[in-house]
């Protein structure tokens, strides 16, 4: 289908949200490399941004136009990955948002083959952006189960929810994986 995993799993959120009352516009957020310009690619450091992916789920679309709708409308939003969030949320006119609600969070081991002396490295998580809900997962590299969980603020979503949510998603990736085998 020329999607990644990361686009399934946004697929299986969306339609979980948008079940569970969330409309069928869903923004979610997630991180962006900000590397877009050559110059940039042999600098240390950060520059990481939210990214706000938005999920059109109208008419109830089956999990690969829903998959096709999530590839085009993510390749155009990384085409303005360099744009600050906050100047998006600002030409909205929202100033007071700093962050999004829902996030979703890709993990991907790096591959490190020859270490000799220096033994190995482990993935070590260093942290999410706060948000009222996140989907983080970890993706092996090469062979390997995909690792996922939700944390969410206690504030704004109960346990039970986010609970029967989580194996909504679980369904839906095993619906769509199944589906474009």
């Amino acid at each position: 289908s020329g999607t990644s995993m990361f686009m399934v799993l946004q697929a299986a959120l969306a339609k979980v949200l948008t079940r569970n009352g969330a409309g069928d516009d869903i923004p979610i957020g997630s991180l962006a490399a900000g590397r877009t310009e050559a110059a940039l690619e042999g600098l240390v450091g950060c520059f990481a941004d939210f990214l706000i992916l938005r999920t059109d789920t109208s008419g109830d679309p089956a999990m690969p136009e829903l998959l096709a709708r999530i590839r085009e409308s993510n390749l155009r939003a990384l085409e303005h990955q360099d744009v600050p969030f906050a100047d998006v949320a600002a030409a909205m006119g929202d100033t007071e948002v700093l962050r999004p609600q829902v996030l979703l969070i890709h993990h991907q081991q790096a591959r490190f083959d020859d270490l000799g002396s220096l033994g190995g490295f482990w993935p070590v998580p260093v942290g999410v952006p706060e948000s009222d809900l996140t989907l983080s997962f970890y993706e092996p590299v090469g062979d390997g189960p995909v690792h996922a969980h939700f944390s969410f603020s206690t504030d704004v979503l109960d346990p039970h929810v986010v609970t029967a949510w989580a194996s909504e998603v679980l369904s839906e990736v095993r619906a769509a994986i199944g589906g474009l085998e």
